[in-house]
């Protein structure tokens, strides 16, 4: 059997389709020969360059954009027809893939949808997105006099200086008006007659264990908070430091300090105590609000001893915190259990209860600090984003309003924790703003079972889950049985099962998720691993045929008359080879790279075992979701398909957005029902941004092109200094690129005007004038069927500037070898050119992951380097063993 590539997706054809032979086996017979089946999709999709071609307003005979306004990017909305769009389930996609691969799949939002949107066309959204640039102040005062104003802001509505050349970056954003964010969460809203309206479902870890707050009820909470705090002395601009996890009382508090005055800085209760310190030494608060602990799986995290340790760091760096509330979750840890130190500590159910449930606002200026809010530098130490009251209000609340297409009825959840800007700016202060019913979900667990059981005509089968995940090792034992089951089952990295993310959407009647590409695909990859062997197994039980299994994968031999077992493969969409010799039929079933397998939704059979396909999303109703949400990273188009068909029913469009902890809000991002979306593309700017793509010398390039992401002008959302080092503020912003703020992000413009986030530009690499994205590379090496994860980082190389790096980790049981060294490197070179090949592959058991499954490539370039005493704290990741592993792999 001549090998077919699997990246090519050698999938079933429909019922009925042609198949033609394309390679014959020279070593066959003449009748034997090779078939490479391919779906038959009918695909929908635009020739938008004939169209535009057409348009000699907008290009030239060389077919590039000729308008020179800052609208020649997003003139292209106004050609996007509309009407209703499915994508096809069957794309060549794998999780690695370039993200920009699949530029001309257009999906659109039906007409239903877009008639009830709040921004429903491309010339709906061109015309607000114009009065934008050429009238800000017009355009943002419209929209900053909906919020309450205790006095209106000056006649300058913004002032800046984005330009180092011309002395301090300064942004301002309605500079002397007085208001307060939290009075316009909450009393703005009672007062709209929202006080009976849910404003926060919690839903905890343990199913059965929930609960919800009204408007009015969070305002009392929150002013009883509010009135303690002021007791023991946190004023106007002091600082208070909030280590809780995802419980009501963490949003509570955020907004009981900006009811005072109060900068809050949440801190992601996983940071470790050495991190925590730091962020205690920076900003010197006068107090530390935490719980005693939380349960992450079965294990209690003792939050309170990494906050006695931390204080304890500080301290010896002259930093003393006087006050340590803490929440006491006797879920987790009982009181007697919990050290305590007297004097300085105190428990929140013995003194906040005790305040009165009302408390005067403390009225701010627009532009006094409302958060910090630390994210990793490069160097390691944290950098303190401050971020002001007024602009910042305005704009999260504006974009929540309509990148979201939020309705009053809506009900919405965003899986972010506060301790990062999306749990501020997207779980507590948008929604909130907008008087929005928000779900705060206590957080994920990993349970993980290693094992599937089924049974055949052939005999019971065990599969290795794990390594059927990682793809093309199966080990296998068969015993002689009848019938067919499933004994045991693989969830997904949610607790009890992969279905409660969908079993909550059910319960709460969720009509907008917002999530993260790595939840997305965890999910997916582990929905698609039961998908594929109920799919297979279904097909050998039914037709009472033979199944092998080797290293290669699954193997069935019928004779060719016998058309049921391809008939049910075909329906499947299972990757497959077929060879034909002699009146027999061989059928490989490859083993998948399971974000591969691209199965229809059910099976064309018994009804209890179509649902059992995607048994974690569909066996769930789902009906009340109308927006999907995706944030963190770009995400990779196979994700976004699945999460589009499988989860959304092919129905919910999906929020793409690019932002950062600096930009406060959206600043690329699709408007649900405005336009047609690409899988994986950002889309086009919000309302007021100017996106720039430039050169290395800062030259603005025009049309199709690649390089790095730049901001023309200021937002109101955007931050205003690092706090306590303006100066670093100038120098990592606006110094790269005079004139515009630098993102550090790389951007791909493809012709259409889309944007597609291609990474940090310090994961490209420049190899003898080649640029190189990093995640191109990956991509190339997870292809081989060897590799299950990879992470490229760039070295110095005295010829050719900087070498390509690549760290991999192989599928379990594959040993190292020096072959599969030369494999790999070939692989890149294949796929890429030699140009693009790693001047060395680094054995990795495991990558240096946050718990959010962000690879910390940081510390890899260190390593890369042998820069091993800048590593910086590595306790904050998923896994600090892994970083000594690859410190003694190094010369391997």
């Amino acid at each position: 059997m001549i090998p077919v590539p699997y990246n090519s997706i050698v999938c079933a054809a429909a019922a009925g389709g042609a198949r033609e032979p394309l390679f014959r086996n020279p070593s066959a017979s003449a009748s034997a020969s090779v078939y490479l089946l391919q779906f038959n999709c009918n695909r929908r999709r635009i020739n938008t360059n004939n169209r535009r071609n057409n348009n000699n307003n907008f290009m030239d005979s060389n077919n590039n954009m000729r308008t020179e306004s800052y609208l020649r990017h997003v003139d292209s909305r106004k050609l996007m027809p509309n009407g209703a769009g499915h994508i096809p389930h069957l794309k060549a996609v794998i999780l690695g893939e370039a993200l920009a691969s699949e530029e001309d799949d257009l999906v659109l939002p039906s007409k239903e949808f877009s008639d009830q949107a709040n921004v429903h066309s491309p010339e709906q959204y061109m015309e607000m997105y114009k009065r934008s640039i050429e009238d800000p102040d017009g355009f943002w005062s419209e929209i900053a006099s909906q919020f309450y104003w205790k006095q209106k802001w000056g006649e300058k509505v913004c002032d800046e200086n984005f330009d180092v050349r011309d002395g301090k970056i300064k942004i301002e954003w309605f500079k002397g008006g007085i208001t307060n964010v939290c009075y316009n969460c909450l009393d703005r809203n009672i007062e709209a007659g929202l006080g009976d309206k849910v404003a926060l479902y919690w839903e905890g870890n343990e199913p059965g264990l929930d609960g919800s707050l009204t408007y009015s009820q969070l305002l009392n909470q929150v002013c009883q908070v509010a009135n303690y705090l002021k007791d023991i002395g946190v004023k106007k601009g002091d600082a208070v430091i909030v280590y809780l996890p995802m419980i009501n009382e963490l949003p509570i508090t955020m907004l009981a300090c900006a009811r005072i005055g109060a900068v809050h800085s949440v801190v992601f209760a996983g940071f470790s105590a050495e991190s925590l310190a730091q962020r205690i030494t920076d900003c010197k608060p006068k107090a530390v609000i935490t719980c005693n602990a939380v349960r992450r799986g079965t294990k209690p995290i003792l939050l309170k001893d990494i906050v006695d340790a931390a204080i304890n760091d500080s301290a010896k760096d002259g930093v003393s915190v006087d006050v340590c509330l803490v929440y006491d979750n006797p879920v987790a840890l009982k009181r007697e259990d919990t050290k305590w130190t007297q004097g300085r500590d105190i428990w929140w159910q013995d003194v906040i209860p005790k305040y009165p449930s009302t408390c005067p606002v403390e009225w701010v200026d627009a532009e006094d600090p409302l958060f910090l809010l630390y994210t990793s530098g490069s160097t390691g130490k944290p950098k303190g984003v401050l971020h002001t009251t007024g602009g910042y209000m305005v704009y999260t609340a504006t974009t929540f309003k309509y990148a979201f297409d939020y309705k009053p009825s809506d009900i919405y959840w965003c899986t972010a924790d506060c301790g990062w800007i999306t749990g501020h700016s997207y779980v507590t202060y948008g929604p909130l703003l907008n008087g929005a019913t928000v779900l705060v979900y206590e957080g994920f667990k990993n349970f993980m079972r290693k094992r599937m059981y089924f049974t055949t005509n052939i005999g019971l089968c065990e599969i290795d889950i794990n390594v059927l995940r990682e793809t093309h090792r199966v080990h296998s034992k068969t015993t002689r049985k009848n019938g067919f089951y499933m004994a045991s089952y693989l969830p997904a990295p949610n607790y009890p099962d992969a279905g409660r993310c969908w079993d909550i959407v059910d319960k709460y009647k969720v009509s907008i998720f917002y999530t993260a590409p790595t939840l997305v695909r965890s999910l997916m990859r582990d929905g698609e691993a039961v998908r594929y062997l109920y799919a297979l197994m279904f097909t050998v039980y039914l037709c009472e045929i033979d199944l092998r299994i080797n290293a290669f994968g699954f193997w069935i031999r019928v004779s060719t008359h016998q058309h049921t077992p391809m008939t049910h493969l075909v329906s499947c969409g299972l990757p497959m080879m077929v060879e034909e010799n002699l009146g027999t039929c061989l059928i490989c079933i490859p083993f998948p790279k399971i974000s591969d397998c691209k199965l229809c939704n059910g099976l064309k059979g018994t009804p209890s075992l179509m649902k059992e396909l995607d048994k974690y999303v569909t066996r769930y109703s789902r009906k009340s979701l109308r927006v999907l949400g995706s944030v963190g990273e770009p995400i990779n188009p196979s994700a976004w398909r699945w999460f589009y068909n499988v989860v959304g029913d092919s129905r919910c469009p999906i929020s793409d957005t690019w932002w950062q902890t600096e930009t406060g809000g959206f600043m690329i991002t699709p408007l649900p029902g405005a336009w047609a979306q690409k899988p994986g593309s950002a889309t086009f700017p919000f309302f007021g941004i100017q996106p720039v793509i430039v050169d290395e010398k800062g030259v603005e390039i025009d049309g199709e092109c690649s390089g790095y992401l730049c901001i023309k002008k200021s937002w109101p959302g955007a931050f205003r200094t690092l706090y306590g080092d303006h100066e670093r503020y100038e120098t990592t912003y606006f110094k790269p690129f005079a004139g515009y703020y630098f993102s550090g992000d790389g951007c791909r413009r493809d012709k259409d005007g889309y944007h597609w986030l291609t990474g940090r530009v310090d994961d490209v690499i420049n190899v003898s004038g080649h640029r190189i994205g990093t995640a191109e590379v990956e991509s190339a090496l997870v292809s081989h069927p060897q590799c299950a994860e990879a992470a490229v980082v760039g070295v110095e190389h005295e010829v050719k500037g900087q070498g390509i790096y690549a760290f991999v980790t192989l599928v379990d049981s594959v040993p190292y070898s020096e072959d599969l060294r030369k494999d790999l490197i070939l692989t890149v070179r294949k796929q890429i050119g030699a140009f693009a090949a790693p001047d060395k592959i680094h054995w990795a058991p495991g990558l240096p992951k946050t718990r959010s499954g962000k690879i910390m490539r940081r510390i890899l370039r260190k390593i890369a380097a042998r820069q091993l005493d800048e590593l910086g704290d590595t306790s904050t990741l998923a896994d600090p063993n892994v970083v000594k592993q690859l410190i003694e792999l190094s010369d391997s």
